[in-house]
């Protein structure tokens, strides 16, 4: 009876190490499914912080070439205001000179007509 009661107990003691290492077999094999979801899950998330950092680096890139771009043009079109300005002012100057040249001419013109007489003047034209 004793020797029955052993091999009982020895039974179950055989039976507990086999489910216990059942168990610890299915808890790795849980926290190595745990672990490669989580590490998905993060690998995931990097990925799309990566894929997004390159986009917004390539963005990036083509506002920096548009914005050269527009610097140059808006370079090129204060040049040619600037070179307009300059134009206007000279016509303006020319203008001003005409008019005092013209003031001169008229005024020569009234001194000679004054000493000369006025049909003497008219002979000439």
């Amino acid at each position: 009876m004793l020797s029955n009661l052993l091999k009982e107990h020895q039974n179950e003691i055989h039976k507990y190490k086999e489910d216990c290492n059942k168990k610890k077999l299915e808890a790795i094999e849980a926290s190595k499914n745990l672990v490669s979801t989580i590490v998905d899950n993060v690998n995931e998330s990097v990925a799309r912080a990566y894929i997004n950092q390159k986009q917004i680096e390539n963005a990036s890139k083509k506002l920096q070439i548009q914005i050269n771009q527009y610097i140059k043009n808006t370079n090129q079109w204060l040049s040619l205001m600037e070179n307009f300005h300059k134009s206007l002012k000279e016509i303006g100057d020319i203008e001003n000179w005409s008019i005092s040249i013209e003031k001169d001419l008229q005024f020569i013109s009234e001194k000679l007509e004054s000493k000369l007489g006025p049909s003497q003047t008219s002979d000439k034209e």
